[in-house]
């Protein structure tokens, strides 16, 4: 747990009264009182693994003691730093966790002794950690170097020597993985986590699938996720399985890779649309290949909410996602309802510059409706 540098009592005592109803003191303790209070709600949540409620406690924490009267009370609002930083780093939101950290860093050296802190040390770590997964591997190292050399002298809680032992061997096995980096034959467990996804999708784009299937393999030895990251890790892996089978018209073998990857990232609790709608759209697009079409159309519109979450609902995105869940009905033979919803992705689209988006929704909406006029006429002709 955090070590807390200020009492309450000492807080109160730093202030110097003045005779008015608002005096400092009163002020300062009220602020400190609340912010505490959000504060320890937060670090319960964050203990259970809610991450996202406990973010929201954090943050109000933080907003509260920034209003407080004098330059004290910076041990709750490190606090709130520390904690913040850490929930945003366990949902894989790298850039928020790194930002904070670098403003809870900043606050820590405007105190004497700043070094000794575990709660410090513990920002450096969460800095290094955002650093590395933004693929800034040098910034990362140094960032967890800097600390390893820090907790041997700091004011360790319940004194934790096997926690610094787990953050020399993390340092070691970075500096081993950023060695492999240009080495064209290292295999994919020897670089760096970010980097396998990174040449995974690279490989994938150019359609150098043989190349690209190590990778994503690689990335199915989360099986046992515990974490966001994990959980995250493993959907994307199965994804890119998906994506290959699907490339090689396996549609069968691509259906279960998408399976698995949507099983995997539906306990994800952090949300990351926009890969939740590749997985579920891809996944739709497969079960349509093998006539699935019933549940083909669950996937594509589950696809659309996220869509339209993610995006709006009078974005580009929602006009083709739109457009897709359409495709299916017409394959369907759900000719009438699957240009009521093409017009509404043709309306959506107008408003755009994705000229390719526009010319492919309207020539589909003409098209159909040229056929439904086609069925009408044969329905409406006299038998001879």
């Amino acid at each position: 747990m955090f070590f807390r540098i200020l009492t309450l009592f000492f807080l109160l005592s730093a202030i110097p009264l003045i005779a008015d109803d608002k005096a400092p003191d009163v002020l300062a303790e009220k602020i400190y009182s609340e912010a505490s209070e959000f504060s320890k709600k937060g670090i319960v949540l964050f203990n259970k693994e809610d991450y996202l409620e406990a973010i929201k406690y954090l943050e109000k924490a933080k907003d509260i003691i920034r209003k407080r009267p004098t330059p004290d009370m910076w041990d709750i609002e490190a606090e709130a730093y520390l904690y913040l930083s850490n929930a945003y780093n366990r949902i894989n939101e790298n850039q928020k966790a790194l930002d904070l950290a670098d403003e809870g860093i900043n606050l820590f050296k405007k105190e004497k002794g700043y070094e000794r802190d575990f709660a410090y040390c513990g920002l450096l770590i969460i800095k290094a950690r955002a650093l590395y997964q933004l693929y800034h591997y040098k910034e990362g190292i140094d960032s967890l170097e800097m600390a390893c050399a820090l907790l041997p002298a700091a004011r360790l809680p319940k004194a934790k020597p096997a926690f610094i032992t787990q953050q020399k061997t993390d340092l070691e096995t970075w500096k081993k993985q950023v060695s492999e980096l240009n080495d064209p034959n290292a295999r994919p467990s020897e670089l760096p986590p970010p980097e396998i996804g990174r040449r995974a999708f690279e490989a994938l784009d150019k359609d150098k699938l043989e190349t690209a299937e190590p990778y994503f393999n690689e990335m199915l030895k989360y099986d046992q996720a515990d974490n966001a990251l994990n959980t995250e890790t493993l959907a994307v892996g199965y994804y890119g399985l998906g994506r290959i089978a699907f490339a090689q018209k396996d549609d069968k073998k691509a259906s279960e890779h998408f399976d698995l990857a949507k099983k995997a990232i539906d306990k994800y609790p952090y949300r990351d649309l926009v890969l939740k709608d590749e997985i579920y759209t891809y996944c739709s697009a497969a079960c349509g290949r093998l006539g699935q079409f019933d549940k083909a159309i669950d996937l594509m519109q589950q696809a659309l909410v996220f869509v339209k979450e993610e995006y709006g609902e009078e974005a580009p995105q929602t006009a083709v996602k739109l457009a897709g869940v359409a495709s299916i009905l017409q394959k369907q033979g759900k000719l009438q309802k699957a240009i009521e919803l093409m017009e509404q992705a043709s309306a959506i689209i107008d408003k755009s510059q994705n000229q390719k988006a526009k010319d492919t929704i309207k020539g589909k909406l003409q098209d159909w409706k040229k056929e439904l006029l086609e069925k009408k006429n044969i329905k409406g002709s006299p038998k001879i």
